[in-house]
């Protein structure tokens, strides 16, 4: 796939109305077959409003993990990256966390360097910078989700600004990434979205 897109061809579904698990299968037996044709097949989770409601949170969403526990069946490797402060004892709670609410199947863990800002467009860029080390070492990245717009794509870049200012921030949106964005597809979920 050389050319990607354009990102105004993702699907938008109103926050007002619940998200389907039957929409979430589709997606992930679209992941399924696409991760068959892969030699590393990867999906990249954000941790905080994506995985865990709060900061610290000892509970989870259950949509996600859901999604996380499938794609382990499908043979995906899971990577998680998340703007949480990179220091000992944060990196030693997080994996405890993890490993504490069943999650603690993945191949990375990547917390936030004291050396990145931590506005909206920094946090966006060491994102996507994370993504793109990923695949340099070889993951195959077919889905990134996360629950800000930060979490799926660059904010530095105009267009995606624009995308993005152009939905409502409760949405749920499935899109291809952008040609700088070494992933296939982006889901982007709803911080405000009901556990259940």
């Amino acid at each position: 796939m050389n050319e990607k897109p354009n990102m105004t061809d993702g699907c938008c579904h109103d926050q007002n109305v619940p998200f389907p698990q039957s929409l979430f299968s589709l997606i992930l037996q679209y992941v399924c077959d696409l991760g068959e044709k892969l030699e590393n097949p990867t999906i990249v989770f954000d941790l905080d409003l994506t995985i865990f409601p709060t900061f610290p949170g000892s509970r989870t969403m259950n949509d996600s993990v859901w999604l996380y526990k499938r794609a382990l069946e499908c043979g995906y490797k899971i990577c998680f990256v998340t703007a949480r402060p990179l220091y000992p004892e944060n990196l030693r709670s997080t994996k405890e966390q993890l490993r504490r609410s069943g999650l603690g199947l993945y191949s990375k863990l990547m917390l936030m360097p004291e050396m990145w800002n931590k506005d909206d467009i920094s946090v966006s860029e060491y994102k996507l910078y994370m993504r793109r080390l990923l695949n340099e070492d070889g993951y195959d990245i077919v889905l990134n989700v996360g629950d800000r717009w930060g979490d799926i794509f660059s904010l530095s870049n105009p267009k995606a600004l624009a995308f993005a200012r152009s939905y409502h921030e409760d949405s749920f949106i499935l899109l291809e990434s952008q040609n700088s964005d070494p992933s296939l597809l982006a889901l982007k979920l709803p911080a405000k979205r009901a556990n259940h």
